[in-house]
């Protein structure tokens, strides 16, 4: 048993001599952490810290008109969808072989951008659905659809999963949470500035024109209600 400790020592012991001897010649400038490239140093901190400490970075970074945030997260999301979208498009151009994954997802791809083909089939393809949610009449009804929506990928209003318990993570729990608002926040709807106003205006059209396309009597009326 000595003699293998002492043939594990040799290799150790060398391996330590190297580190000892070998020189660091780097130089590592120490930083804070903090972007100072970001920071509007025009403002006073004790008037407005935010402005302080973000304003450079705000006045660089504008909200984009499709997103009611916009960060560090936000970037690196749409450089991801960036990305998976350029792989997509290379795996759509290829010649490649039957079966393949390039082929499936080329075919997928190719059958969404298929532009003519869609507006042929119109409405078709998703009456099955818009049927369903028509024939809701009951608060029973409306229960059943919620589950068939959580089952089948729709949204709906409340969504429903399974994870991990929090308190156990030997065991699963039903997680339910409300599915959100179309609008950003709930502000939207009852601030009476004029840029909230002009929101709310062009939000009724948007679901006018929606419920329009899908053939829905009354679209505008209904938008409001």
């Amino acid at each position: 048993m000595k003699k293998n400790q002492f043939f594990w020592a040799i290799p150790a012991a060398a391996a330590l001599l190297v580190l000892s001897c070998k020189k660091d010649d780097s130089k590592k400038e120490l930083a804070s952490g903090i972007i100072k490239e970001n920071m509007d140093t025009l403002v006073k901190p004790g008037d407005d810290f935010d402005a302080y400490v973000n304003g450079a970075w705000l006045k660089k970074n504008e909200i984009p008109a499709d997103k009611s945030s916009y960060g560090v997260d936000g970037i690196l999301d749409d450089e991801a969808q960036a990305n998976v979208r350029k792989i997509i498009e290379d795996a759509a151009k290829k010649n490649a072989s039957e079966g393949s994954n390039d082929q499936k997802i080329g075919d997928f791809y190719n059958s969404y951008i298929d532009q003519k083909t869609r507006d042929a089939k119109g409405l078709e393809p998703i009456q099955p659905e818009l049927q369903k949610v028509l024939a809701i009449k009951t608060y029973e009804d409306l229960y059943a659809y919620f589950g068939y929506a959580n089952a089948h990928g729709t949204m709906s209003p409340f969504s429903l999963s399974v994870m991990e318990d929090l308190k156990d993570p030997n065991t699963h729990m039903v997680m339910t949470w409300q599915g959100g608002l179309g609008l950003p926040e709930r502000e939207y709807y009852l601030l009476q500035d004029t840029h909230s106003k002009e929101i709310r205006s062009k939000y009724e059209a948007h679901i006018a024109s929606v419920l329009s396309l899908a053939a829905i009597p009354d679209a505008s009326a209904k938008a409001k209600s």
